[in-house]
């Protein structure tokens, strides 16, 4: 079993994060410098003070397995050790002095146990236990604890979280609270010791990082028409509106409507209106011959992030940006079409206001001014490359009607740079300052100290943020072509949430049923707005023959760091909603308790669908010998990648040659078929070592020490020993009773090929497949490496995947082939012929290194 590390940061955004992490060499025992956020060194074993595998944690907490629940309507999940992996540790050991109870198994006992058939039920059961934990009940109780009250993050209330979640996992882990309160700033000597030596943990543990960032919260903010002598004659009031019908509206005006790391700032002038404010909406204005400079613009959300709405404008020369919600982009469940508004109803609240950061997340995400690099305590800080030099404000759709029949009265939302009669003036105040933040850690050690699997979310919000992860019926996964064939066949196996007899595979074809009075497929789709159109192509998309159903990651969420930094293969998934769905308040006061509990997830079976399902997919990363990563779906993938890029490259009129990485990416296809035919041998060829290994031991085992004297190619008891400690050791696992002694025993056999020529030929067989199936997870664990160019994609140096990044002017949807794309819209024959050679470079790299 690897080690499960649980990360609930904030602030951040929507999605669950799984990521996948194995260690590429052991560490010394001191603590290394640490230079970039990105390149946290990541936890591996430790050599002569390691202290690895000393006891097996009470069967308190192994016996709970898994405990599940939902905390702001968004998967949490903290994972404990199986009971498969702890059966197999049976025999009761000594105790230390104020030590917990811990039991062993007889050790000769290890290999067998871990990997033969029998102990396939095992798994089974352990798994139908962790299925039966999370419950309707149980996630109703933890999103009325967590989602009651506005948590912002950086707040008092947001801080009480953090310590509420750290009293769970101790609870729920059996962790003793330490005489010391477990709450750290972000790199101090304890911070970095709880971090970088998780793996050295034998117990779990659970701790509180403090980060400071740089953040805002709104003060005075106004938006007014004004007159011809420049008084206002309309003033709106940009605060959403109390509506007690949902007990949330009380807290309608507790957090302002802002933007986050928006620009404070004074503005007036003219209003135009530039749709969703995207590249392709400014490119038909500038062709149109518009000139923006001066003017306030007004967009809709949808189509691409928020921030780079307020980009494209300032880029523009716009003085100010305004951003609303639109009835347009509602879909069916709209109150044209008879539908009362929330919370009468499930059509938009018109009053209501989606908040949000507005950085520039496709340049780099995280803390502005400490791109790269930790937001620790005395960090030294950088002016910010990627927030806005504008002000912004999020408004109403009930603002934004007001104010976009200043510019037409007839309310015909045309593209065409026409300015307001009158002038606006927008005034955005804000209190910018570094805030801390906390991320509440806990760890759950395994047998195998070389390899983690991190399970992520967020647990703050911009207001109550309850129904993050089950926002309507369709399921939604995304994630690393290598991790496709996984996500699926768990959700394959999982009912559906609510429909007898489907899946939850099935459910990402699922719809809402609100279809409105003049319901017509073809005639709704022309009408639909740009997020809805996207939703509808990707489904399309999906039911081709060669999609996995597994979409590509973008950013936006906690993952980003881990899969366009680093290169660890990962996962993000949730319900979503679609366009006949009751309209979900993204963002907004109304995103609330009671909107899951009437709307979004009645009965809250989608919660408890999407914990059974991100909780047994890590279950699979964390139990099974070989990793089930499949790295020739990633390579097959390479080759739609490329046929996208060079149609592209032919729509520009470029002529470059795309030959030499085709060829590449056949190279690595070849490679990884046969790197799958290496694994399963190897699973195959340990299956059967083993149990010749057992038939051996029983006849020529411990007790049989006159029999071995004569017979030198029988083992003792020493040398079983000796050898159940190598074969651990292999996988990461050291000896409890003498850690060094199995290192360096290692060392002995591992560093010569003759070296275990003396023992047995079964001994040596599952030497030999132990060495062959630890190699292949090296292969499999750090295949998405391969991606990572230090370069790093051009004009946006921290995202380093040159295979998958968010898109330049999209921020949350993924871009493949990003910098190579980029290259071929910039039209730059020789920029198009160097990221072919840098695509080409890698994939050769990463072929040579799946070559077995």
């Amino acid at each position: 079993m690897r080690i499960c590390a649980i990360l609930l940061p904030t602030p951040t955004r929507s999605g669950a994060a799984l990521n996948f992490q194995a260690q590429k060499d052991p560490r010394s025992g001191h603590t290394p410098p640490m230079k970039e956020k990105s390149e946290l060194p990541l936890p591996g074993p430790t050599s002569a003070r390691s202290a690895i595998a000393r006891r097996i944690p009470r069967p308190l907490w192994a016996r709970r397995f898994l405990a599940v629940t939902a905390t702001l309507s968004v998967v949490l999940l903290w994972n404990l050790v199986g009971e498969d992996l702890l059966d197999l540790f049976k025999e009761e050991v000594p105790r230390h002095h104020h030590s917990r109870p811990c039991f062993r198994k007889h050790p000769d006992a290890w290999p067998l146990r871990a990997f033969r058939k029998h102990n396939k039920m095992k798994t089974e059961e352990a798994e139908k236990l962790f299925l039966s934990i999370p419950s309707p009940s149980s996630v109703q109780a933890t999103s009325t604890e967590f989602a009651s009250a506005p948590h912002l993050g950086g707040s008092t209330i947001d801080h009480d979280q953090a310590k509420r979640m750290l009293q769970i996992f101790q609870q729920e882990l059996g962790i003793s609270p330490p005489e010391v309160y477990p709450e750290f700033d972000a790199g101090s000597e304890e911070s970095r010791n709880a971090t970088l030596l998780i793996t050295q943990l034998d117990q779990p543990a659970a701790w509180i990082d403090t980060y400071y960032p740089i953040l805002n919260t709104p003060l005075t903010r106004e938006l007014q028409i004004l007159g011809d002598d420049d008084s206002p004659i309309w003033n709106a009031d940009v605060e959403e509106v109390e509506n007690n019908l949902d007990p949330a509206g009380k807290f309608a005006k507790t957090i302002g409507a802002w933007h986050g790391l928006s620009k404070e700032g004074d503005v007036t002038g003219k209003l135009v209106y530039v749709n969703y404010g995207s590249k392709e909406d400014y490119d038909e204005l500038r062709a149109q011959g518009v000139d923006l400079n001066g003017t306030i613009t007004i967009a809709r959300y949808g189509g691409l992030f928020r921030g780079l709405k307020v980009k494209a404008a300032q880029e523009a020369g716009a003085i100010g940006a305004l951003v609303y919600s639109d009835p347009r982009d509602d879909g069916t469940v709209t109150i044209e079409n008879g539908y009362k508004p929330y919370p009468e109803g499930p059509a938009r609240n018109p009053d209501s206001v989606q908040r949000g950061s507005v950085q520039f997340l496709s340049l780099y995400p995280g803390d502005p001014s400490t791109p790269g690099y930790p937001s620790y305590p005395n960090a030294t800080r950088s002016s910010s490359g990627n927030t806005p030099s504008i002000p912004s404000l999020p408004i109403s759709w009930t603002n934004a009607k007001r104010l976009l029949l200043e510019i037409d009265p007839q309310l015909r939302f045309m593209l065409n740079g026409e300015r307001s009669k009158r002038s606006i003036r927008l005034r955005n105040s804000v209190d910018t300052k570094v805030t801390p933040i906390w991320n509440t850690m806990a760890v759950i050690p395994g047998h195998v100290k070389s390899e983690v699997v991190i399970l992520g979310n967020h647990r703050d919000a911009w207001v109550l943020g309850a129904d993050v992860a089950a926002k309507g019926p369709r399921f939604r996964v995304g994630g690393s072509p290598t991790l496709a064939h996984l996500l699926k066949g768990v959700a394959e196996e999982l009912p559906h949430p609510t429909e007898s007899g489907r899946t939850l595979w099935d459910a990402r074809h699922d719809a809402g049923t609100l279809n409105g009075p003049s319901y017509g497929r073809q005639s709704v789709f022309k009408t639909l707005g740009l997020d809805w159109k996207h939703e509808e192509m990707r489904m399309k998309e999906m039911k081709s023959a060669n999609s996995t159903g597994v979409f590509a990651l973008g950013s936006g969420s906690d993952y980003t760091v881990f899969l366009q930094r680093i290169g660890i293969a990962s996962s993000d998934e949730g319900f979503g909603s679609t366009y006949t769905d009751p309209v979900y308040h993204y963002h907004s006061v109304y995103d609330s308790l009671r909107f899951q509990e009437l709307y979004s997830d009645p009965g809250f079976h989608r919660h408890v669908s999407v914990a059974q399902h991100i909780g047994l997919v890590a279950l699979r990363l964390i139990n099974t010998p070989l990793l089930p990563l499949n790295t020739t779906q990633y390579a097959l993938e390479l080759g739609s990648y490329l046929e996208k890029v060079k149609k592209e490259a032919a729509a520009a009129g470029l002529h470059n040659s795309f030959h030499h990485l085709a060829n590449r990416i056949e190279h690595l296809q070849t490679a990884s078929h046969h790197l799958d035919h290496a694994k399963t041998k190897a699973a195959h060829e340990l299956e059967k070592a083993l149990e010749e290994l057992e038939k051996h031991r029983k006849q020529h085992g411990q007790g049989h020490r006159r029999l071995s004297a004569h017979h030198p190619h029988h083992c003792t008891g020493q040398q079983w020993r000796r050898t159940r400690d190598w074969i651990k050791s292999v996988f990461g696992v050291q000896s409890a009773s003498n850690p060094e002694g199995t290192c360096k025993l290692h060392r002995q056999i591992s560093d010569s090929q003759d070296g275990d020529s003396h023992l047995p030929a079964p001994v040596r067989r599952v030497m030999h497949a132990a060495r062959v199936v630890v190699a292949i997870n090296k292969k499999l664990s750090s295949f998405e490496r391969g991606f990572i160019d230090k370069e790093g994609i051009k004009d946006r140096e921290w995202y380093r995947n040159i295979v998958v990044a968010p898109g330049k002017w999209k921020g949350y949807g993924a871009t493949t082939f990003p910098a190579l794309s980029e290259a071929i819209e910039t039209k730059d024959s020789k920029l198009v012929h160097h990221e072919i050679g840098r695509l080409s470079h890698l994939v050769h790299k990463l072929a040579q290194h799946l070559h077995v």
